[in-house]
């Protein structure tokens, strides 16, 4: 299910984590980009996962 975040604290704390997950140096980009004028612009859309369906595997293998 998809839903737009329509709150304004629930829509500044996306992009804040977006923002840390993508950049290097965060603390610039939110200091600079996340204010109030430019997070009531953005439209952020959440989607709620309802149900999940997989296969169990017998063995599970992990290289980085």
């Amino acid at each position: 299910m998809v839903s737009f975040v329509e709150d304004f604290d629930e829509k500044r704390r996306a992009l804040e984590i977006m923002v840390k997950q993508l950049d290097d140096n965060p603390g610039d980009i939110i200091e600079r980009q996340v204010k109030p004028g430019s997070v009531s612009k953005v439209h952020v859309s959440r989607i709620d996962i309802v149900e999940m369906t997989g296969k169990k595997a017998e063995k599970i293998i992990v290289s980085l």
